[in-house]
């Protein structure tokens, strides 16, 4: 899911065309100069000629060329509202050539796109493929019987041995299909677009700056089915009866050869999954009931219930030790309402000093029922650990580390070496640089503690009266345990275990004891206990519980702790900090088809909001964690879908409908609100057996009621295909999410 802060403002203007300053072809530039100076004679200067040739594709394109195609390619959903088009990166493209060589049809676009069913193509016989690939000369000279080919000039072929693309349509469907002569401007025109402030995530088709010339098809996918986008040269064919030309088609032609210089496929399946405005209207006005992260029930009178549930809670059946079966309460860590400490004061960090499951349980004396959310939380905590062999290695080396670490400050602090290594060390660099006492007192030294090693024992009856020794690394663990390291030998058994904790943190966060880690490997059900808390086509904000992660990471950290020792040494490893990176605030769960049928969704951001952490926990729902909590957001439709067509279903009780928009003036791209209808007067008739059950290609200049005059006449403005253009785009949808202040 792309993200990015708030919209930038662009600025789009749409032009009728941008034709090529000169045409492509060869030629030649000759400069010759007489010079006559003042006097009887004459002087001539030698001339110069240049050739060069201009080039233009004609017969393939490069998808480098391609800028975006609507609808996706591959992309299925209800697109019978929908005009697919081409945008191109050459803005010239589309003038670049003309359907015939007359000059004085320069302005006619020399493509189209034609939006055709698999009944409107023939196969080829050999490759049976609709698409095929041909030498280019295979398109002069004797057509194949029924045929018709493209009508080029020798010029057009003349040194090509490349191939191209062809596809054979129905002559039918050509006739059905094909835009008249003087609707093929009205399919094309320029767009510009360039931008003011920054540049912001996930810009796509129409806000990129530039310029582009885009090909409109004049096809609305209307009925149920698989359709081909074919972008078509027209270049040879303007001479036929489908174009309004005066040659006579070849006998018995049956189908129509194009050169294909782009194509793709799509499913259109009306209300297969909603267009993305139904869909994201139908989340909003879902999100405007409670758009907090809990059970909606009916009305519960028992307060106690009535708070938790609120509060996030859903109960469950919880067994306890002596086998009976109670209930509880649990919750995860996405809350509808602000974490609370649940420890008494002062004892945030309490987690870190658990040794089992039982020991973060809350108990409600009132009620005599159980909290086990962090308990929940801890022995998953352990689980995930167990999983993790890294994870559990890295742990096992700080413990030894650690471990060894205080058992050599218990003894140096037990025999007078208080500074440890570094004080060893300056007793031996003493000695080294000729300190005369140094013998004396390492002898002195050596020889008490050869008395107490081969001390003779006492008798039974001494024994009886000599109290029990604790050793020292004993001591120091026990004062540490209890958090009263208050003597010179905890203290310094502390420091010292810190400095191993210190070095090893790192390690073990790199292993995966961070939240962000251990997140991706949590359950969904730990997260949302229960899913009636996310419905389908739902969206949800909520508060990240710290407790709930201190308790993950506890039981994590804690995984093979068998002993007091253990405890402290885990203890003092979650004292500090894994990671500089903060928990989250807050997030949003969205669980919905725009997440697996709009993967490039965009969310926008305020400005100052940092990128959200995403997680994707199933096909239809993410999970988005903020640093810090926003108060709004705004889902935009993926910027390809910009796109053209009319803004009502045709079967709708308007029969289609286009909303207007000022062409001029201040207002030029503004809503009139008002709209043009009904729509499917302006569809042109369907020849029978064409297969097409209903009109669906639009009559832009021809007889009955074409849409070009009757725009112009509701506008009461003439329009040009620009602002043909203006009134058939469709802008990317977006919908405004506020999250409740509770």
């Amino acid at each position: 899911m792309p993200h990015g802060s708030a919209p930038v403002r662009h600025t789009v203007t749409l032009a009728d065309d941008l034709r090529p300053a000169i045409d492509p072809g060869h030629y030649t530039i000759e400069v010759s100069q007489d010079v006559t100076p003042h006097g009887p004679s004459q002087v001539s200067l030698t001339g110069a000629c240049q050739e060069f040739v201009v080039e233009s594709p004609q017969f393939t394109l490069d998808s480098a060329s391609i800028y975006a195609q609507y609808p996706p390619p591959g992309a299925t959903g209800d697109f019978s509202t929908v005009l697919p088009h081409i945008t191109l990166n050459q803005a010239t493209r589309p003038w670049e050539r003309s359907i015939t060589s007359q000059r004085d049809e320069s302005h006619i676009p020399w493509l189209a796109l034609l939006v055709v069913t698999d009944g409107s193509l023939v196969a080829d016989p050999d490759t049976r493929q609709w698409i095929t690939t041909r030498p280019v000369q295979s398109l002069k000279g004797t057509a194949p019987d029924g045929v018709v080919l493209p009508n080029l000039t020798v010029d057009d072929i003349a040194g090509v041995d490349d191939s191209c693309q062809t596809v054979d349509i129905k002559l039918a469907a050509v006739q059905d299909l094909m835009p008249l002569r003087k609707e093929l401007r009205w399919l094309t025109h320029l767009r510009q677009v360039t931008k003011q402030g920054k540049k912001i995530a996930a810009l796509g088709e129409g806000w990129q700056p530039g310029q582009y010339g885009v090909v409109v098809a004049n096809r609305l996918p209307r009925t149920d089915g698989h359709y081909t986008a074919l972008l078509v040269s027209l270049r040879g064919h303007g001479g036929y009866p489908y174009l309004q030309g005066d040659q006579p088609l070849p006998p018995r032609a049956d189908r129509v050869r194009f050169v294909v210089l782009a194509s793709w496929s799509f499913d259109s399946k009306a209300r297969a999954e909603g267009t993305f405005g139904d869909v994201v209207k139908h989340l909003a006005h879902e999100a405007k009931l409670d758009p907090m992260l809990r059970l909606r029930t009916r009305p519960v009178d028992h307060p106690e219930a009535r708070d938790r549930l609120a509060d996030g809670y859903v109960p469950l059946v919880h067994r306890l030790h002596g086998g009976e079966d109670s209930y509880g309460w649990t919750r995860g860590p996405l809350t509808p309402v602000v974490p609370q400490n649940p420890l008494p004061p002062g004892e945030r960090d309490a987690a870190t000093t658990w040794t089992c499951a039982d020991a973060a349980l809350i108990y409600s004396e009132h009620y005599g029922l159980f909290d086990v959310s962090y308990a929940a939380a801890y022995t998953l905590g352990q689980t995930l650990a167990l999983a993790n062999t890294s994870l559990a290695e890295a742990v096992s080396r700080y413990r030894r580390e650690g471990l060894r670490a205080v058992q050599q400050a218990a003894a140096a602090r037990e025999h007078g070496l208080d500074g440890g290594s570094e004080g060893t060390r300056s007793l031996f660099d003493s000695w080294l640089a000729g300190d005369a006492r140094m013998p004396s007192e390492l002898s002195r030294n050596i020889q008490q503690l050869a008395k107490k090693a081969y001390a003779v024992p006492p008798s039974s009856a001494a024994r009886a009266r000599v109290e029990p020794v604790t050793p020292a690394p004993a001591r120091a663990l026990r004062e540490m345990a209890a958090r009263t390291a208050e003597s010179p030998l905890a203290a310094a058994c502390e420091a010292a275990l810190e400095e191993v904790a210190a070095r090893h943190r790192p390690h073990v966060a790199h292993a995966g004891l961070t939240w962000k880690d251990l997140l991706p490997a949590v359950p969904f059900s730990f997260l949302v206990p229960d899913m009636e808390m996310l419905p389908a086509e739902s969206l949800r904000f909520f508060h990240v519980d710290p407790y709930w992660f201190d308790a993950l990471i506890a039981g994590a950290a804690g995984q093979g702790a068998s002993s007091a020792t253990d405890v402290v040494l885990t203890s003092r490893l979650l004292a500090g900090a894994f990671t500089d990176e903060a928990l989250p605030e807050g997030g949003v769960l969205i669980r919905s088809r725009l997440i697996q049928h709009w993967p490039d969704l965009v969310l926008e951001l305020p400005s100052d909001m940092p990128a959200p952490h995403t997680f994707a926990m199933a096909p239809d729902i993410r999970l988005l964690l903020f640093p810090k909590w926003p108060q709004t957001l705004v889902l935009r439709e993926p910027p390809h879908a910009l796109n053209f067509g009319i803004d009502t279903s045709l079967d709708g009780k308007d029969h289609g409908a286009i909303n207007l928009r000022w062409v001029s003036g201040e207002k030029t791209g503004e809503a009139k609100n008002e709209a043009f209808k009904p729509v499917d007067q302006c569809l042109r008739g369907i020849s029978p057996g064409s297969g097409l059950d209903r009109p669906q290609v639009f009559n832009l200049c021809g007889t009955g009621t074409p849409l070009v005059p009757a725009l112009t006449s509701q506008l009461k403005q003439p329009i040009a295909p620009a602002g043909l253009a203006l009134q058939l785009m469709n802008l990317a949808y977006c919908a405004t999410f506020k999250r409740s202040t509770t």
